[in-house]
């Protein structure tokens, strides 16, 4: 762009930068040199003129660059985020802090702008998070926090020196009293160092030790943690890390989580602990052993918990303990139950049986009607054998209400036939809905676990004890289960069976599909309930699909884009 007025207006700045030079110049020229020459005049006068007009450009630059950085404060100052008050942007930063990060966030947000760097030196809740970094910035932290409750971090994945902790542990300990959490991992011997002073605010604690074992007696704390000074503690999560359920530590909590422990204590001390929470709503208990039972009389007692919102027990061994921890704690109806047997366990023996003349703790179970079973093959982490998940919730129940889910893993498939065949036996549900579900990474031309009898008799056993399901979808599956859904004049599985859904079960054969929906379309053999509606998703030739729907209502869905992935 050209302005008019850009000459005259540099000549000015030009004029008055060479009048600057001649009033700061105090040398004189000396009479005994020789006259400069015309030419060299001219050199001059040039060389002066082109300085002139580089400090004018300089200071121009210089006077621009300030100009827009006023402008840009006012323009953020004017921007709608900061019509808000101050305190409440403070805490908008505070939220929008990923709590898993070690990145010194607060430094970042003070480079925005200058309101915002204002904003964060006046806001001592934005420098509460503490990760072990360099010393002087450990103390810029927490003497920018003033007194404000603080976050005392030691992350898991992260590789300090010993003495890098000892010296950030001697740092933090003295402002236990302003601790509200607590989250260490690291060796259990040091992580000793953090937990030996009065923390009266903390509300959360979770400590994970790595580099021990669940037996070694290093991970043990056998010293009253933060002097017995807990009385705002809510949450609280272990981790290899043995502190004894006698300790005052469990009063009194929302959230326990307890993994990778060897107790020496019984099952019967847990429920100690969870009458002394009675607002517990999180139990969470993973690859736990108890000591020996105790010899104290548990007969009729029942811990009421009525916000329990989640109980987890996974490979919980010792003296039946997750058989002994649901016959005596009341869990609500709207609870998520999850568990996970160890190899020993059977449905029987891990969870208390239904009976009409006992308390039966697991209050909503009788309302499940929805069950999906499901078989793995490889496990969990694909380490071979086969997994077994049932998860049941009541209709309508998706999110916020009643669930559980139950895994079990085993050697060989033919494992799963007891566990299929008591199912009825434990779960008093009225069940209206059932998926059957095989997750097979083998070849499929050589063998498919539908097809193995242990599972047909099985699965057959858990169907004739719940007559009134309605609905039944199957994935991956074969002929071999269609079998005991077919009505012969010995068999009539499920009578009140009005839809059923395949799901690429692309090596059901034809014959087989069409026989079943046959026999379960004709009133004559099927009764008044019969067969209404049929949902095929996978592979299905045209004709087949006519001669179904001569039967029965058929939706049918290719999929294509499944088997190109």
């Amino acid at each position: 762009m050209e302005f008019a007025t850009l000459p005259q207006m540099m000549q000015t700045l030009i004029d008055e930068a060479q009048r600057q030079f001649v009033h700061h110049s105090s040398a004189k020229p000396d009479a005994d040199l020789p006259p400069i020459s015309i030419a060299n005049e001219i050199r001059k006068a040039v060389d002066e003129e082109m300085r002139a007009i580089e400090l004018v450009t300089e200071a121009v630059k210089a006077y621009a660059a300030k100009s827009l950085v006023n402008l840009r404060r006012r323009w953020n100052q004017v921007a709608p985020i900061h019509r808000l008050p101050h305190q409440l942007l403070s805490d908008i930063f505070y939220l929008a802090h990923y709590s898993a990060s070690s990145d010194p966030f607060v430094h970042r947000l003070s480079t925005v702008s200058h309101l915002w760097r204002q904003i964060v030196e006046a806001s001592p809740l934005l420098w509460t998070i503490i990760h072990p970094r360099c010393g002087v910035l450990v103390d810029h932290l927490l003497a920018r926090s003033c007194e404000a409750p603080l976050s005392i971090h030691l992350k898991r994945g992260k590789t300090f020196a010993r003495g890098a902790i000892e010296d950030y542990a001697a740092r933090v300990t003295p402002h236990s009293h302003r601790w509200e959490i607590c989250d260490l991992a690291g060796p259990p011997e040091l992580l000793k160092l953090f937990l030996q002073s009065p923390a009266p605010k903390l509300e959360m604690l979770i400590l994970v030790g790595f580099g021990s074992r669940v037996f070694d007696r290093s991970s043990h704390i056998d010293f009253p943690v933060f002097t017995g000074d807990t009385s705002s503690l809510y949450h609280l999560s272990l981790e290899t890390i043995y502190i004894p359920l006698t300790s005052p530590i469990y009063i009194n909590l929302l959230h326990l989580r307890l993994g990778h422990l060897h107790f020496t204590e019984s099952a019967h001390q847990l429920l100690d602990i969870l009458e002394s929470s009675s607002r517990l709503e999180e139990l969470v208990l993973e690859w736990i052993v108890f000591g020996p039972p105790s010899d104290a009389a548990t007969a009729g007692r029942v811990i009421e918990l009525p916000h329990l919102r989640r109980l987890s027990l996974s490979e919980v061994s010792g003296g039946s303990p997750a058989h002994y921890i649901l016959s005596h704690v009341a869990i609500p109806a709207t609870s998520e139950l999850y568990f996970i047997l160890t190899q020993d366990d059977s449905l029987e023996s891990a969870l208390p049986q239904h009976s009409a003349s006992l308390p039966y703790q697991l209050r909503n179970i009788s309302s499940t009607d929805h069950l999906q079973i499901s078989l793995e093959e490889g496990g969990t982490h694909g380490f071979g054998g086969w997994v077994c998940r049932l998860q049941g919730r009541p209709h309508g129940s998706a999110s916020g209400g009643f669930s559980f889910q139950i895994q079990k893993s085993v050697d060989d498939v033919d494992e799963l036939h007891p566990l299929l065949s008591s199912i009825g036996t434990v779960f008093p549900m009225s069940l209206r809905k059932v998926a059957l579900k095989f997750y097979h990474a083998g070849d499929p031309t050589y063998y498919h676990p539908s097809t193995d009898p242990s599972i047909s008799a099985g699965f057959a056993e858990f169907l004739s004890r719940y007559p009134l399901i309605e609905h039944i979808s199957f994935d991956e599956c074969r002929d071999e289960l269609l079998e005991i859904l077919t009505i012969t004049p010995t068999r009539h599985l499920c009578p009140l069976l009005q839809n059923v859904a395949f799901h690429y079960c692309d090596w059901v054969t034809n014959a087989e599909l069409i026989n079943l929906v046959e026999s379960r379309a004709d009133p004559a053999r099927s009764g008044p309930s019969r067969l209404q509606s049929l949902e095929i998703v996978g592979r299905r030739d045209s004709s087949t699909i006519s001669k179904l729907r001569k039967f029965v209502a058929v939706v049918h869905d290719l999929a294509e884009g499944v088997y190109d992935l």
